[in-house]
């Protein structure tokens, strides 16, 4: 029995392999960009003292509400509210409601029942992935997600707690108010 050995040298083809990764890193850089959307840089957030640092796993699925004074640059670069006060609500980078201090019942109105329908749409398909009873009403279904309501310093505080009430009688596990921690040499 012999045994034929070829001159021939292997070569690896690595295209697919480089295309998967390329693919992959598209695929992060997409995901990347829409949580950070989902996180506005025009609320300026309070400072408390008893802030604590919360360490956030990147996987953690969250609920994000930002509540912002609308401003207009200046053209010195100030930042300026404009007049009349206007009031920005976005739930979830899906839906944004605008309205003055004069209107904020409906403002707050309107906020509430987006949360509302946010709410049980999320408890409907939790209720299908989850194989749970059709006959489970879906004021009975917890949401396992929290919301993270981020407010400005200068937003009423009323309207904020409305807000966060709304979404703890909707059944999401936790609700959260983003502050920056203020250290004591702020003080």
């Amino acid at each position: 029995m012999s045994v034929h050995v070829s001159d021939e040298t292997l070569e690896i083809n690595l295209t697919p392999l480089l295309d998967l990764v390329l693919q992959l890193i598209m695929f992060f850089m997409a995901c990347v960009n829409f949580v950070s959307e989902a996180v506005s840089l025009n609320v300026f957030l309070p400072y408390s003292k008893s802030a604590l640092e919360v360490e956030a796993s990147a996987d953690e699925e969250r609920l994000i509400i930002n509540i912002e004074r609308v401003r207009i640059e200046a053209l010195s670069g100030e930042k300026r509210a404009v007049e009349p006060r206007i009031t920005r609500v976005v739930i979830a980078n899906l839906s944004e409601i605008r309205f003055t201090d004069d209107e904020q019942g409906r403002g707050l109105f309107e906020s509430q029942r987006m949360i509302h329908n946010l709410a049980n749409d999320l408890k409907v398909l939790l209720k299908r992935r989850d194989h749970l009873p059709e006959a489970l009403p879906l004021k009975e279904v917890r949401l396992p997600i929290p919301v993270v309501v981020r407010a400005d310093g200068d937003i009423a505080t009323g309207l904020i707690l409305q807000i966060l009430a709304q979404c703890k009688a909707e059944g999401f596990s936790e609700t959260r108010l983003r502050v920056l921690p203020r250290s004591a040499a702020d003080s």
